[in-house]
């Protein structure tokens, strides 16, 4: 375990752990790291300004980790930006600070990258630290419109238990082939959070790369929740509805975002003047109208290095309409918390009770 320079060996891994007023738990993510079984990795952590003091203690019980604190709050969209972009390693993973992985993980997913080129990225299963034999989720979903979820949330961990290629990877635990992530580019900085690994999966297929669920590889997650919804409610609405737009309108060929995004735009304008709270709502899609000239450039770069149709990949988006995305159009066992101003915090992590009220 050590830092790196261009002029040391290239280490075969690197840890990216995006971090903010995690000083309470981060400790059980970066022993994980240090548990793994390979052991030539490097490890970069970025603190987005926290106010408990979790750098200076990282720095003390963690000195083989490369602290970095940002200048100013950007989210983890950027965070991730900042730390894969420290590293030479062939492989980077991109880990959230409330996620113990088990000491195969990684093992298990470079076996796979290594095993076929054009896989870009992989995920596992993810399981309730509240509840282990609860799934938090297993492979990212994404239905046409542009509403995205974690597949298998609160199934029976023993469940998905087939690999499969996918739309997308959650960066809680997710592993990315640099190559992969030069070529495609970084996460969206202006998203700050929500809907970026969505948005980086999206983009790999378009480019041609495959996104992998490989459910050999487990991880524990506490779902912390450092923007919590109770908290927040309004914030993390603005956020998803803002970012969803924003990854629809980048992504899509042109014909394809004429005929979804009308769809679209009528459901979202619908539930943001019928369903409370509203500003929120209307605030994420007015967003993209005062920043359309940078979505606009986004939009051509992906565009001139597209390598696949949109036609040959619906076969990895979720079908019809239902998602946990619109109140009017609830996916059964999928409850949307951003259609509800009831109970904000269990419906933002989706949490079965059993498994939510051990959290508590």
């Amino acid at each position: 375990m050590s830092r790196e320079n261009p002029g040391m060996k290239r280490a075969r891994v690197d840890f990216v752990v995006c971090a903010w007023n995690n000083r309470e738990i981060i400790s059980s993510t970066l022993e994980g790291i240090a548990a793994q079984t390979i052991k030539d990795v490097t490890c970069t952590l970025v603190d987005d300004r926290s106010t408990d003091g979790t750098p200076a203690m990282v720095h003390e019980r963690f000195p083989w980790v490369d602290v970095v604190v940002k200048e100013r709050q950007t989210g983890p969209s950027s965070s991730r930006n900042i730390g894969w972009t420290r590293g030479y390693a062939e492989f980077v993973v991109f880990l959230d600070s409330d996620v113990t992985l088990d000491p195969h993980w990684t093992e298990k997913q470079i076996r796979l990258l290594e095993s076929d080129p054009t896989i870009c990225a992989i995920s596992g299963k993810l399981l309730y630290a509240a509840d282990t034999t609860l799934l938090f989720g297993a492979y990212g979903a994404m239905n046409r419109y542009g509403v995205v979820w974690d597949g298998g949330r609160g199934q029976p961990a023993a469940s998905f238990n087939v690999r499969r290629r996918c739309l997308w990877g959650n960066t809680t635990a997710l592993m990315v082939r640099r190559e992969c992530l030069e070529r495609v580019g970084d996460f969206d900085g202006d998203m700050f959070t929500f809907h970026e690994d969505s948005d980086f999966g999206w983009r790999a297929n378009i480019f041609g790369y495959q996104v992998i669920y490989n459910p050999e590889a487990e991880a524990v997650h506490l779902v912390h929740g450092t923007l919590d919804p109770a908290k927040t409610p309004d914030r993390l609405i603005y956020l998803v509805w803002r970012n969803r737009l924003r990854s629809i309108l980048v992504n899509y060929e042109l014909g394809t975002l004429l005929r979804y995004t009308s769809v679209f735009l009528l459901l979202s304008l619908l539930e943001g003047l019928v369903r409370a709270p509203r500003k929120p709502r209307l605030s994420g899609l007015l967003w993209n109208l005062t920043h359309l000239a940078s979505t606009l450039r986004r939009r051509r770069w992906v565009q001139a290095r597209r390598a696949v149709r949109d036609r040959d990949l619906w076969h990895l988006f979720e079908p019809g309409i239902r998602g946990p995305g619109y109140g009017f159009f609830p996916r059964p066992n999928h409850r949307s918390w951003i259609g509800s101003a009831r109970s904000a915090a269990d419906a933002a992590q989706d949490i079965p009770v059993a498994a939510r009220d051990r959290l508590r």
